[in-house]
């Protein structure tokens, strides 16, 4: 029968590399979504900027401002011009937000084990419990 601790050492192992497996995958996902939504944007972007051009067109065709097909055609423009404003501001929040945060897995070595076990211990770190036990008063 095998030891238990290492029984549940080896648990742990495998739940660790689970999870990091899971993060990894939420990782990409995250990237994916974001350059979806960076696209997505850059394209309402566009339809925004077309129709504030649309309106200047209109414009130039009624240059009576007393008209009221002017003064609809202007408030429109104004708000589209107010629209395409947040949409900038949306996009470098959303492109400053991005670049501060570091990827998680981005220094990681795909070939090193996630297992602490199997990685070279500085052994002035952490004294092994065979010495700790050997040690007059102790209850081990």
């Amino acid at each position: 029968m095998p030891d238990p601790v290492e029984l549940r050492l080896s648990m742990l192992e495998h739940n660790l590399h689970d999870m990091h497996t899971r993060l990894q995958r939420s990782e990409e996902t995250n990237a994916y979504l974001s350059s979806k939504c960076q696209m997505l944007n850059e394209g309402l972007l566009r339809a925004h900027q077309w129709s504030y051009d649309l309106t200047g067109q209109l414009i130039v065709m009624v240059p009576d401002p007393a008209n009221p097909i002017h003064r609809d055609v202007s408030s429109t423009q104004r708000a589209i011009a107010q629209q395409i404003e947040e949409l900038r501001s949306l996009e470098e929040s959303h492109d400053a937000f991005f670049s501060s945060r570091p990827p998680i897995f981005s220094v990681t070595d795909t070939n090193a084990s996630v297992s602490p076990r199997q990685l070279p211990q500085d052994e002035s770190r952490r004294p092994s419990l065979f010495s700790n036990s050997s040690r007059p008063g102790s209850s081990f």
